[in-house]
């Protein structure tokens, strides 16, 4: 997280540090017609890289989101 470009040198990562979080994933919510609607994020005490897996368990409730 503290070397991605979405991060780096802004506000934002200094407010996550000072919470504790290590690593963020976010994927996005789309509507139908593939328009950004948001993002699910999901944060982590400890910085980690993500697995598939736990990003496909995050897609699921974002997709759904964007059906809304």
């Amino acid at each position: 997280m503290t070397a991605h470009p979405v991060f780096l040198g802004t506000p934002a990562l200094e407010v996550l540090e000072d919470a504790g979080v290590g690593a963020v994933v976010s994927p996005p919510i789309t509507h139908r017609d593939g328009a950004l609607v948001g993002v699910v994020s999901a944060h982590h005490r400890q910085a980690t890289a993500w697995t598939a897996a736990q990003h496909g368990t995050l897609q699921t409730p974002a997709r759904a989101a964007g059906l809304l």
